[in-house]
């Protein structure tokens, strides 16, 4: 049974609530500054965590965190359940009328959600919103603008050949590698998924997340499905958060590329019709057993233990 910190919610009701929903697994480096962050926003904010099966000191730190705030509730899974389908649990919890998923390595700042709820107010066509994510050098951290992954783009990017893709446009990968326009919101296929944030009534449109998906390529389907609904995916460059990454999969990082592997495949063959001829399926599985291959070496060595974070702006303790 999830342990909440409070029955009601005493804050007044405008502006209206936002759930942010935080999937933790072995995240004790960056759990705390994730929470504090979170609820620190000057936007109505409640924090749903749901705890895949942590072994290390995660549990602890969310016990202490829960004692001290009535606007946090903690989900404890016995097992590992994948990040999609704890999503769906915490979405499950929530009373906000906007769902916030976020990382729980990922750092928002005080006024994050209030300006992404004022975006999404004066977009109503908008499905899903994102930003800018950035590393803790303040660098872009990842693909910002992605595009929709088919084989032969997923293809590109894997052999680096996307690079040259201001020369040669049929080269184009996953990446968007233009710079980013000087505008409010960038219209993209799918947004960096440290950071989401949608309507309720859109979620739960859409049925959620695709359980199906245990880890990666999530965010990718989830994407897919809003926009063949009918509503925008974009991003908001102005408006950053701060993300370490992959935190929760250093301890297990083959197994992690290995769930990767399995979720891209499953991907392209629910959403990319060209996979289910016989040849390009061939080429695809192909293509994803040598990123697997290539990223065999490197994941096999032991990984190194992140010491604790603390949020932008705050001091550890």
């Amino acid at each position: 049974m999830p342990q909440s910190g409070a029955a009601t919610d005493t804050r007044s009701d405008h502006p209206p609530l936002t759930t942010a929903v935080v999937v933790s697994h072995c995240s004790a480096a960056t759990i705390e500054a994730c929470l504090r962050a979170a609820l620190s926003s000057t936007a109505p904010v409640e924090v749903v965590v749901v705890d895949n099966a942590s072994d290390d000191a995660t549990r602890l730190l969310l016990a202490e965190q829960q004692r001290a705030e009535p606007f946090l509730t903690v989900q404890l899974n016995d097992d590992n359940r994948g990040f999609a389908s704890a999503c769906n649990q915490g979405a499950a919890l929530a009373r906000g009328d906007a769902l916030l998923f976020l990382n729980p390595d990922a750092f928002v700042e005080a006024d994050t959600v209030r300006r992404l709820r004022t975006l999404l107010s004066a977009h109503p066509d908008v499905g899903l919103l994102g930003c800018s994510v950035l590393d803790e050098g303040g660098r872009p951290h990842g693909p910002q603008r992605r595009r929709e992954p088919t084989w032969r783009r997923s293809l590109m990017s894997l052999c680096g050949l996307s690079r040259l893709e201001n020369r040669w446009r049929a080269l184009a990968g996953v990446e968007v590698r233009t710079p980013l326009p000087d505008t409010e919101l960038v219209d993209v296929d799918a947004v960096n998924g440290a950071l989401m944030l949608l309507p309720r009534p859109v979620f739960e449109q859409i049925g959620g997340f695709d359980e199906a998906f245990r880890l990666h390529a999530e965010d990718l389907d989830l994407c897919r499905r809003i926009r063949d609904a009918g509503l925008r995916v974009a991003m908001a460059p102005a408006i950053p958060v701060t993300h370490v990454g992959g935190v929760s999969s250093r301890r297990r990082r083959f197994q992690v590329e290995w769930w990767k592997t399995r979720s891209l495949w499953r991907y392209f063959r629910k959403h990319d019709p060209a996979a289910g001829r016989r040849g390009i399926a061939a080429v695809i599985a192909l293509g994803l057993a040598l990123r697997l291959a290539l990223k065999l070496p490197r994941q096999l060595l032991p990984g190194r233990s992140p010491g604790k974070r603390s949020a932008p702006g705050k001091k550890n303790r």
